[in-house]
């Protein structure tokens, strides 16, 4: 896991992280590639949504390594030319129809909880949005509560 965030990075750790990078801290290419012997990572899941983690990931990926992603960016200078040396793949899991069964599989063996912060109920949308921003606040959730009744259609 690489994470500046020191409350993140204790999260990683207590999940079962088995190496925690602080790219504020330490040189987190050279620190990456030394975990690999220089090999890279066959496998990567960019979650931060920032441009430059991207880019990273492509840096520190293994030779026929894949970069999975669960978010959009609205531009990246990725370098082409350095996923085409490394037959690196970059792919999309949050719209694959095969990931729902997968993630089910392993959701017993997951330990979730401490990923989520708080949880509002949905009327309270702006004050769990400005929570989420809070140090320390990992994940907030809405919960959204059907009405008893629809009506008749």
């Amino acid at each position: 896991v690489v994470e500046q965030n020191v409350e993140k990075a204790a999260l990683a750790r207590s999940l079962g992280a088995d190496q925690v990078i602080d790219p504020m801290a330490q040189n987190a290419l050279s620190a990456a590639m030394e975990l690999t012997g220089g090999i890279g990572y066959h496998v990567i899941y960019e979650m931060a949504r920032h441009s430059p983690y991207l880019q990273f990931a492509t840096k520190v990926l293994a030779y026929q390594g894949s970069v999975w992603l669960a978010c959009m960016y609205e531009s990246s200078e990725l370098s082409l030319s350095e996923l085409f040396m490394k037959e690196g793949a970059i792919r999309f899991f949050a719209l694959a129809p095969y990931m729902l069964m997968e993630a089910m599989r392993i959701m017993p063996q997951l330990r979730l909880a401490p990923l989520v912060s708080r949880v509002f109920p949905f009327q309270q949308i702006n004050e769990a949005f400005r929570f989420q921003t809070q140090p320390g606040s990992v994940k907030a959730l809405l919960e959204i509560t059907p009405p008893e009744r629809l009506g008749t259609l």
